[in-house]
Protein backbone atom coordinates (compact mmCIF):
# COMPACT_ATOMS: atom_id res chain seq x y z
CA UNK A 1 0.00 0.00 0.00
CA UNK A 2 2.55 2.25 0.91
CA UNK A 3 4.84 1.58 -2.45
CA UNK A 4 1.20 2.17 -4.43
CA UNK A 5 1.14 5.76 -2.64
CA UNK A 6 4.90 6.49 -4.03
CA UNK A 7 4.08 5.34 -6.96
CA UNK A 8 1.70 7.97 -7.12
CA UNK A 9 4.05 10.16 -6.43
CA UNK A 10 6.36 9.73 -8.60
CA UNK A 11 3.36 9.63 -11.42
CA UNK A 12 2.37 13.07 -10.69
CA UNK A 13 5.73 14.27 -10.14
CA UNK A 14 6.70 13.38 -13.66
CA UNK A 15 3.03 14.48 -15.17
CA UNK A 16 4.02 17.72 -14.17
CA UNK A 17 7.75 16.92 -15.60
CA UNK A 18 6.23 15.90 -19.26
CA UNK A 19 3.80 19.03 -18.77
CA UNK A 20 6.83 21.43 -18.35
CA UNK A 21 8.97 20.11 -21.24
CA UNK A 22 6.72 19.90 -23.87
CA UNK A 23 5.37 23.44 -23.10
CA UNK A 24 8.60 24.40 -23.54
CA UNK A 25 9.20 22.77 -26.47
CA UNK A 26 5.96 23.52 -28.02
CA UNK A 27 6.40 27.48 -27.38
CA UNK A 28 10.38 27.94 -27.99
CA UNK A 29 9.75 25.77 -31.40
CA UNK A 30 8.49 29.32 -32.62
CA UNK A 31 5.11 28.04 -33.85
CA UNK A 32 2.20 30.43 -34.45
CA UNK A 33 -0.19 28.87 -31.79
CA UNK A 34 -2.10 30.92 -28.61
CA UNK A 35 -0.66 30.39 -25.24
CA UNK A 36 -3.38 28.92 -24.06
CA UNK A 37 -4.01 26.51 -26.62
CA UNK A 38 -0.36 25.47 -26.12
CA UNK A 39 -0.84 25.38 -22.51
CA UNK A 40 -3.96 22.94 -23.09
CA UNK A 41 -1.66 20.51 -25.86
CA UNK A 42 0.87 20.27 -22.95
CA UNK A 43 -1.45 19.44 -20.81
CA UNK A 44 -3.57 16.76 -22.51
CA UNK A 45 0.35 15.35 -23.71
CA UNK A 46 1.43 14.75 -20.74
CA UNK A 47 -1.96 13.33 -18.95
CA UNK A 48 -1.98 10.55 -21.75
CA UNK A 49 1.86 10.52 -21.09
CA UNK A 50 1.50 10.01 -17.18
CA UNK A 51 -1.58 7.69 -17.74
CA UNK A 52 0.79 5.70 -19.70
CA UNK A 53 3.72 5.14 -17.63
CA UNK A 54 0.86 4.98 -14.24
CA UNK A 55 -0.23 2.05 -16.30
CA UNK A 56 2.59 0.17 -16.48
CA UNK A 57 4.75 0.84 -12.93
CA UNK A 58 2.14 1.12 -11.04
CA UNK A 59 -0.76 -1.52 -11.97
CA UNK A 60 1.80 -3.96 -13.30
CA UNK A 61 0.15 -7.07 -11.96
CA UNK A 62 -3.57 -6.26 -12.97
CA UNK A 63 -5.08 -3.57 -15.56
CA UNK A 64 -7.79 -1.75 -13.11
CA UNK A 65 -9.44 0.73 -15.43
CA UNK A 66 -11.38 2.44 -12.98
CA UNK A 67 -8.83 3.54 -11.02
CA UNK A 68 -6.87 4.99 -14.43
CA UNK A 69 -10.45 6.53 -15.02
CA UNK A 70 -10.54 8.65 -11.86
CA UNK A 71 -6.93 9.61 -12.40
CA UNK A 72 -7.72 10.86 -15.70
CA UNK A 73 -10.86 12.33 -14.75
CA UNK A 74 -8.42 13.87 -11.81
CA UNK A 75 -6.03 15.28 -14.37
CA UNK A 76 -8.66 16.79 -16.89
CA UNK A 77 -10.02 18.80 -13.41
CA UNK A 78 -6.68 19.86 -12.47
CA UNK A 79 -5.47 21.29 -16.07
CA UNK A 80 -8.73 23.78 -16.03
CA UNK A 81 -7.36 25.09 -12.39
CA UNK A 82 -4.30 25.32 -14.22
CA UNK A 83 -5.03 26.86 -17.20
CA UNK A 84 -6.81 29.64 -14.77
CA UNK A 85 -3.37 30.00 -12.51
CA UNK A 86 -1.60 30.31 -15.91
CA UNK A 87 -2.99 33.03 -16.92
CA UNK A 88 -3.39 34.58 -13.77
CA UNK A 89 0.37 34.37 -13.25
CA UNK A 90 0.68 35.48 -17.18
CA UNK A 91 -1.04 38.41 -16.09
CA UNK A 92 1.62 39.44 -13.69
CA UNK A 93 4.98 37.46 -14.52
CA UNK A 94 4.64 38.02 -18.08
CA UNK A 95 6.99 35.34 -19.32
CA UNK A 96 5.04 32.12 -20.10
CA UNK A 97 7.67 29.74 -18.85
CA UNK A 98 7.89 31.30 -15.24
CA UNK A 99 4.10 31.35 -15.01
CA UNK A 100 3.68 27.71 -16.29
CA UNK A 101 5.78 26.06 -14.30
CA UNK A 102 4.39 27.97 -11.50
CA UNK A 103 0.93 26.87 -12.06
CA UNK A 104 2.43 23.61 -12.67
CA UNK A 105 4.14 23.26 -9.25
CA UNK A 106 0.33 24.47 -7.20
CA UNK A 107 -1.57 21.89 -9.58
CA UNK A 108 1.02 18.82 -8.68
CA UNK A 109 0.40 19.48 -4.88
CA UNK A 110 -3.31 19.93 -5.72
CA UNK A 111 -3.39 16.85 -7.61
CA UNK A 112 -1.33 14.84 -4.48
CA UNK A 113 -3.87 16.26 -2.29
CA UNK A 114 -6.89 14.75 -4.40
CA UNK A 115 -5.32 11.72 -5.10
CA UNK A 116 -4.71 11.30 -1.35
CA UNK A 117 -7.99 11.99 -1.10
CA UNK A 118 -9.85 9.92 -4.00
CA UNK A 119 -7.29 6.79 -2.33
CA UNK A 120 -8.43 6.59 1.04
Amino acid sequence: MKSEKIRFIIGGAFNSFCNVLIFNVIYFSKLTLNIDLIFYISSLLSILISIFVIRFFVFRKHFEIFALCKIFITQIFIMFIGSYLFDMFLVSVKNPSISQICSIIICAFLSFFINRFINK
